[in-house]
């Protein structure tokens, strides 16, 4: 209830202390609550409506007559998307920006698992499937029936997102900046995995797993005057996967192609592997005059 204001709103002037700080900030709290039996994926996507106290957002600005000036935002703490900012500097001379924030995406919650060890390498069987089939179909598929229908779970990934930049005015033409940024993303999502022999003969859905670390660097300098200008800048993204491969146990019978020799079942492929996204790194470097 009560009215309702665009945020951010337009903050007052402050109170002024003794230290000749001016100060002024705001805090948005409630409560979320609920009686829903179900959690829909694409409702809660990118988004944490956990029920419970709930800090919307908040806001403190700090700053002095001579242009030193504290910033710090933030909303959704504690949730799993939590976002925080702190920006301090002094104007015409140097600031600093630090940031955190953290989003989730669900893709589904009902998938329906036949392994254990979901978002890691290693995909086992459950107990009562038989790594590589029994060679009865009707038994492979009541098997699986029997699995899935009493392991529901949700498939979703948590992107953290974190870093810090610094901006410096060297003289009043010359100004310089770096910033380093890195992104984790740890989860599983669905997986299409065709294979077997024939080009393709036993297709499965698989959880794939989710462990990516991404880090952003850039540095550079700018040059200008009445007549000059110049513009150096660098920058590079560095990824990592830190799972190489997934290896899965097929819980159906595939009969390689003639002349194959499986292990250790003979007659029979009892697991699958697939490689990953692999590291890769992209640089560049860039200077303009003018």
């Amino acid at each position: 209830t009560g009215q309702m204001f665009g945020i951010p709103f337009a903050r007052p002037d402050g109170r002024k202390a003794a230290s000749s700080w001016e100060y002024s900030g705001q805090i948005e709290v409630g409560w979320l609550s609920g009686d829903a039996d179900e959690e829909n994926a694409r409702f809660r996507m990118y988004q944490d409506f956990d029920q419970g106290a709930y800090v919307n957002n908040f806001s403190l600005l700090a700053r002095k007559p001579d242009g030193t000036t504290v910033e710090l935002t933030g909303g959704g703490a504690g949730r799993r998307d939590q976002y925080y900012g702190l920006n301090f500097g002094r104007t015409n001379a140097w600031k600093v920006k630090l940031f955190f924030s953290e989003t989730p995406h669900v893709f589904t919650d009902r998938y329906k698992t036949l392994w254990s060890g979901v978002g890691t390498g290693t995909l086992t069987l459950l107990p009562g499937l038989t790594p590589g089939g029994t060679a009865s179909i009707p038994n492979d598929n009541a098997a699986v029936a029997s699995v899935a229908v009493r392991n529901p779970m949700t498939l979703s990934l948590t992107r953290k997102r974190r870093g810090a930049r610094v901006d410096v005015d060297v003289t009043k033409n010359l100004k310089a900046y770096v910033s380093y940024t890195l992104e984790q993303r740890q989860g599983a999502r669905p997986f299409g995995a065709v294979w077997g022999n024939a080009g393709g003969t036993a297709p499965i859905e698989i959880p794939e797993p989710i462990d990516y670390d991404t880090q952003d660097i850039l540095a550079g300098v700018q040059y200008a005057d009445g007549l000059n200008a110049l513009n150096v800048r660098f920058a590079a993204s560095l990824f990592k996967n830190n799972l190489d491969t997934l290896t899965f146990q097929e819980p159906y019978r595939l009969a390689p192609a003639g002349g194959v020799t499986t292990v250790p079942a003979a007659g029979a492929y009892t697991q699958g592997r697939f490689d990953l996204t692999p590291d890769n790194t992209a640089t560049n470097v860039r200077a303009e005059y003018t």
